[in-house]
């Protein structure tokens, strides 16, 4: 069995991937990165079912659905500041009501 140096096989190796990365015989610096980033921006732009990413989409679509929550919480269409706690004070209120009125 003719095995290569370490050296070689790790070149050898770094070629291969490098190939499969950039499809390209001719090796630039950054070639990868540019690469590498191409398709993270991909692979988010279709975990948020859009064409292209653009910076800030991830947190665009992180407040979105934290509003569309806040509003199935609250009931209300606009977030106030203090909606919450005015909303979760009055189901406590509504639920120690009810336990109150089930005891009597």
């Amino acid at each position: 069995m003719n095995v290569p140096p370490l050296g070689v096989a790790i070149l050898y190796s770094t070629a291969q991937s490098r190939f499969c990365i950039s499809a390209s015989n001719e090796y630039k610096f950054g070639d990868i990165s540019k690469e590498a980033a191409k398709r993270a921006k991909n692979a988010v732009a279709n975990l948020l079912g859009q064409e292209e990413y653009k910076f800030g989409d991830v947190t665009k679509k992180a407040m979105n659905k934290a509003m569309d929550a806040i509003a199935g919480f609250t009931g209300k269409e606009e977030y106030k500041f203090g909606d919450i706690t005015k909303t979760l004070l009055r189901k406590a209120l509504n639920y120690l009501e009810d336990d109150d009125d089930k005891k009597k």
